[in-house]
């Protein structure tokens, strides 16, 4: 990419033309061999005008207008596809499988090309060349256009993988590649939601229900969101529905979570999340629900459960109803039983393995302190905590579910009183980087405040991820700075006039003052 030379107004003229002139052949029905062909010229066009100016060229949509050429080309193939075309349209999966093919390279060039010329840190999730900046993005405004572009090739990368696997599916169909650009594009742009329906997408194919659902409920949290994303999650409610009236959702959910106690969890969430989206008001129904959901959910957490289990299953469930409470406030009633169960489960836990310091107050010691089981459970804990502090005025003035909110709130300061008499909050270690569940609330507008924004974000910039090289904490010392960050959520609790939270010393309590 150059950055002068010609004339860029007429770079951008001769790529729009080259699409308008596109457009017109695929409504004029010329066949698909000749479209694929005649492709390959749009796409010098675009690449030309973007490499002499690339900011006009994002300004006048070219990129979206190029897209929407191939979302017009693939519906023509998948019509054609429908129609068994063979007599008009000769070697058609061969075709189609050039057209994937090449578009696949024009957006994998186009994301080195961005790489090369403007280098973001951002990139760096990227297996590409180091870049050569040469355009300082640091202090220019149209930074967030090469964040965009990157972000929607990254998208167009998993979709052209997606329908591959959908139109000419080998013997067995993955959805893996697709999936892999869509996680891409999420490190990119993770506040966008586009990524995330792509792979409620890929997820409902499989019929796997509880990913579907927690991809489409992350897009609830965003405040952009469309009529459309209500109707997704409404229409993959009803098949959950469905399928529970039919007698197989249980055995769906046992081919992706395995038989056994998780599987059972799982399927209880469900029911219950379909449950309260359908209602406005807890009734009778939800709240019997409710007992059942909680009484798996105790007994699930008394079990043996695995570090994966805390990291994906459980976390997925909480970052669901959080995101989900935006649009549906019932939600907060399931989010405030569900934490008193996780802050009593840590207290039990944390006492019964409770073990004095000796005067080195090491870290290794500190950190012998928490079972492994506690360690599983300072994930969930530490995304709750974060809960508290984004919405304490809305919990400190929520008189529909008095009693909840407050046993939530007394079971918060004690877990934190517990903590505060143990571990020196000063010294203990901090993380430059994300954790495993900083990378699952990521984007996650439910929790995302000024005083929370520290967990992902070192001042303007997200933190980098563990996958991008940087240096990692041993798990033990990653616990202890999960510890660090909830007495600092506790501390600046204690400090807000409308937080029900006092601290006295080293213990942290309920102030009974806001139940008037």
């Amino acid at each position: 990419m150059q950055e002068q030379g010609g004339n860029p107004d007429g770079f951008s003229l001769l790529a729009s033309q080259q699409i308008d002139y596109f457009n017109k052949q695929l409504d004029a029905d010329v066949k698909l061999l000749d479209l694929v062909a005649s492709l390959k010229a749009v796409y010098e066009a675009v690449h030309l005008a973007l490499s002499h100016d690339f900011f006009s060229g994002a300004i006048e949509n070219l990129e979206g207008r190029l897209w929407a050429v191939h979302a017009a080309l693939n519906q023509r193939f998948r019509e054609a596809f429908k129609r068994s075309d063979v007599a008009r349209e000769t070697n058609l999966p061969k075709t189609y499988l050039k057209f994937i093919k090449s578009s696949q390279c024009y957006y994998r060039d186009h994301i080195r090309e961005l790489n090369h010329r403007f280098g973001c840190e951002e990139f760096a999730v990227l297996a590409v060349d180091s870049p050569l900046i040469k355009y300082d993005l640091q202090k220019s405004q149209h930074r967030n256009f090469v964040l965009v572009s990157c972000y929607d090739s990254l998208v167009a990368l998993g979709d052209l993988s997606r329908w591959r696997e959908l139109l000419l599916p080998g013997n067995t169909v993955s959805w893996n590649p697709a999936r892999s650009a869509y996680h891409l594009a999420s490190s990119i742009c993770p506040e966008s939601s586009r990524h995330h329906n792509q792979l409620a997408l890929t997820f409902a194919a499989e019929e796997d229900h509880f990913n579907t659902l927690y991809h489409l409920s992350r897009i609830c949290s965003i405040s952009s969101q469309t009529t459309a994303t209500s109707t997704n999650l409404r229409r993959e409610i009803r098949k959950i529905s469905t399928a529970d009236e039919s007698n197989v959702l249980q055995d769906r959910i046992s081919c992706h979570q395995g038989p056994g106690n998780t599987a059972s969890l799982v399927g209880a969430f469900l029911k219950l999340y379909c449950i309260y989206f359908s209602k406005k008001e807890l009734d009778q129904v939800a709240l019997t629900m409710s007992e059942c959901f909680f009484e798996v959910f105790s007994s699930f957490l008394r079990s043996d459960i695995h570090k994966d289990v805390c990291n994906t299953l459980i976390i997925r469930m909480i970052v669901m109803t959080i995101a989900t409470e935006q649009s549906s406030p019932i939600f907060s009633h399931y989010n405030l039983r569900l934490c008193i169960i996780l802050f009593n489960a840590f207290s039990d836990e944390f006492k019964n393995t409770q073990q004095s310091l000796n005067s080195s107050h090491s870290h290794s010691q500190w950190a012998e302190k928490l079972s492994m089981h506690a360690h599983y459970l300072l994930r969930p804990i530490r995304i709750y905590s974060l809960w508290f502090v984004k919405n304490c005025r809305s919990l400190s003035g929520n008189r529909k579910d008095k009693y909840t909110t407050r046993n939530a709130w007394r079971s918060y300061a004690k877990i934190l009183t517990l903590l505060a008499n143990e571990f020196p909050s000063e010294e203990l270690p901090t993380n430059d980087y994300l954790l495993e569940e900083d990378e699952e609330t990521l984007g996650l507008v439910s929790l995302l405040s000024e005083e929370t924004s520290r967990i992902w974000k070192n001042g303007s910039r997200y933190k980098s991820r563990v996958c991008e090289g940087v240096a990692k904490l041993t798990p033990e010392m990653e616990s202890l700075a999960r510890i660090r960050d909830l007495l600092i959520d506790g501390l600046a609790l204690a400090l807000e006039t409308d937080a029900p939270l006092r601290l006295e010393g080293t213990a942290f309590s309920y102030d009974t003052s806001h139940d008037t």
